[in-house]
């Protein structure tokens, strides 16, 4: 069982962001991000390194003799004492995955372009609301509300020819602008959301990204409200 195939069982579908990993603490130096800590009532010294693609590596080491301790990373390697090391080993690394990483559900390139977009101009990153879901929201810092929410849904509960899934995004509009929007038929009503002020965009190219980003602005100023 190596630290590899121990992160890989922890850090899963997710992408590291380095603005979290630097408010945990993680230290940037020469395109490598570094995290270190004491377990073992101060027995150990750990470290993690992560690059901007994630896991790098993680050495454990005596802090008496600034040895490397690998037992929690040989394979059949047993006993109460080895087993406790690597327990808090994986509790340090699952809370950094819980708070340097952020979870990527979708496989759109345009999806991940406007999850972009939100977190360069707004700062903010998808919530995951339901555990094991391929859906998210985006919502103000100030009062907390939805502007903006990815799905993963089936294709024909859309209306749309063909198997498999689709991932949409739903926005705020005006009605009277919804109306004239859906008219064109390049937009739906919103999918899962009020139809009268929520606009669904199925995130496959038909619609251009720049033209997208625009409705995500005016869906974020009408969430002010």
């Amino acid at each position: 069982m190596s630290a590899e195939s121990i992160a890989a069982g922890i850090i899963k579908n997710a992408a590291f962001v380095p603005e979290r990993a630097a408010a945990y603490g993680f230290v940037h130096k020469d395109g490598v991000y570094a995290y270190t800590t004491v377990i073992s009532d101060g027995q150990f010294s750990l470290t993690i390194e992560c690059g901007p693609d994630g896991f790098l590596r993680s050495e454990i080491k005596e802090r008496d003799t600034d040895e490397p301790y690998t037992l929690p990373f040989v394979a059949g390697a047993a006993g109460g004492f080895v087993g406790a090391v690597r327990a808090e080993y994986e509790r340090v690394l699952a809370d950094i995955a819980e708070h340097c990483f952020q979870r990527r559900a979708f496989k759109e390139r345009q999806t991940q372009r406007l999850l972009d977009y939100a977190k360069d101009k707004y700062g903010d990153c998808p919530e995951f609301l339901w555990d094991n879901s391929e859906n998210a929201v985006l919502r103000r810092g100030d009062n907390k509300k939805w502007y903006a929410v990815f799905l993963t849904v089936r294709k024909d509960r859309l209306g749309e020819a063909g198997e498999g899934n689709a991932e949409i995004i739903d926005l705020r509009m005006e009605p009277e602008d919804l109306e004239k929007a859906v008219a064109g038929g390049r937009y739906l009503r919103g999918y899962h959301m009020n139809k009268k002020h929520w606009i669904t965009v199925v995130l496959d190219g038909r619609v251009p990204t720049g033209e997208i980003c625009g409705l995500l602005d005016n869906s974020y100023s009408l969430a002010r409200k």
